[in-house]
């Protein structure tokens, strides 16, 4: 376990100094992880209802390889949590995205912009604390749902850097999520038991609009 950990301070040691030599306005081939986080708003739609959640957080990582000037190929997880006809939502997105540079926009002042595509799985877990979902008939014991599916979406962001030679970005994020299966899980004490898992019958997807400010870590 020692040789991990120094092998992974000796990894990220080597490659934060390549952070400095990254330039938002000529991408150069290497790999380079971002992070950062922001707020979301998701509107959830079924055969049976439609709701509109609140505004919530989220965290975002992308390890991206940048091949030339122009195309980058990234995996990616999203992290956010949000109130769906008031319940807690933590929604996981897991995905691969391919990412083009765009020529700077003058009109908006948005310099160095790109555009990313994105798809990938997205576990998304519902806490009930013994309510029901409405319009479903479930035990009052469940504890949570968590639905599973596939997600798609698009970013558009724009990076520049610093004088003090931090690279920052900004990214607003559209995504559909197509809940294909669900799980019914209760607790028994420390343990979750899944009491139901199916597909998905009422035709569910959640929609949702994501912003986020993060910086190049290395």
């Amino acid at each position: 376990m020692k040789t991990y950990y120094i092998t992974l301070i000796l990894f990220l040691f080597h490659f934060s100094a390549r952070a400095d030599d990254f330039s938002p306005a000529s991408w150069q081939p290497g790999l380079h992880l971002f992070a950062g986080g922001g707020l979301n708003s998701s509107l959830y739609t079924s055969d049976t209802e439609r709701v509109e959640g609140g505004v919530g957080l989220n965290m975002k990582t992308d390890l991206v390889y940048f091949f030339n000037d122009t195309w980058a190929a990234d995996w990616g997880s999203s992290v956010k949590f949000a109130r769906i006809d008031g319940f807690l939502l933590w929604d996981t997105q897991f995905t691969l995205g391919v990412r083009r540079r765009l020529s700077s926009i003058d009109i908006w002042d948005l310099a160095n912009p790109y555009v990313r595509v994105f798809a990938g799985k997205s576990p998304t877990v519902i806490f009930l604390d013994g309510n029901e979902l409405p319009g479903r008939n479930q035990d009052g014991d469940v504890n949570r749902m968590q639905f599973d599916g596939t997600v798609y979406g698009v970013t558009f962001g724009s990076m520049t850097k610093t004088a003090a030679g931090t690279t920052w970005f900004a990214e607003l994020s559209l995504s559909l999520q197509q809940f294909e299966r669900e799980s019914e899980i209760k607790m028994d004490g420390e343990v979750p038991v899944v009491t139901h898992e199916g597909p998905v019958q009422a035709n569910a997807n959640m929609y949702t609009v994501t912003f986020t400010i993060g910086a190049l870590i290395f």
